[in-house]
C-alpha cells in the first residue's frame, strides 16, 4: 500500500540545495540545465532493507544508494543529470522478511512525480515531494 502526500513549497535543507550539489559535482555549465534529485528513505524498526537493484539511466550518482538500510535510520541518495527530458530513478530494496520495496522518482521539465513507488501490503510508505525540476526533493517514510 502506498500513501502519497505531496507538499509543495517546503524549503529543502541547506546541505541538499541544488547549488551546493551542482557545485560539488562539478557540473555547473551555462549551456545546459543540470537537474538534481535528492531522495531520503526513512525506515521503522521492522528490519533492514537490502539493495536489490538501482537505476539512474540518464544521470550520475553524487551519493549512491546504500547497499542496506538499517532499522530506525534515514539514508540519502543524490543524483544529477543534464538530460532535460527524462531523469528517472528507481531503487529496489528487499526486507529481511522478503518484502520488495520500490522507491521511484522522475524529474523532467514536463513533470516531477513518484509514481511507481511501492510497498508490500503489510507496510505503508508516505511520499512527500517538496519541489520539482530542476531540483527535486523526495522523502519516503516507511511504516
Amino acid at each position: 500500500m502506498v500513501t502519497n502526500t505531496i507538499r509543495y513549497g517546503s524549503a529543502p535543507t541547506p546541505e541538499h540545495s541544488m547549488a551546493a550539489l551542482v557545485t560539488a559535482a562539478g557540473v555547473n555549465r551555462e549551456s545546459t540545465t543540470t537537474s538534481v534529485t535528492t531522495l531520503m528513505i526513512t525506515t521503522p524498526s521492522f528490519g533492514a532493507l537490502h539493495l536489490v537493484n538501482s537505476s539512474n539511466l540518464y544521470g550520475d550518482w553524487i551519493v549512491p544508494p546504500a547497499d542496506y538500510i538499517l532499522p530506525n535510520t534515514s539514508v540519502n541518495v543524490v543524483a544529477t543529470s543534464d538530460n532535460e527530458n527524462d531523469f528517472p530513478i528507481v531503487l529496489t530494496y528487499r526486507s529481511d522478511d522478503g518484502g520488495i520495496f520500490i522507491f521511484s522518482a522522475s524529474n523532467s521539465k514536463s513533470r516531477a512525480d513518484t509514481s511507481g513507488t511501492f510497498a508490500p501490503d503489510d507496510h505503508d510508505v508516505t511520499v512527500t515531494m517538496t519541489s520539482g525540476y530542476p531540483s527535486m526533493n523526495v522523502t519516503y517514510v516507511l511504516r
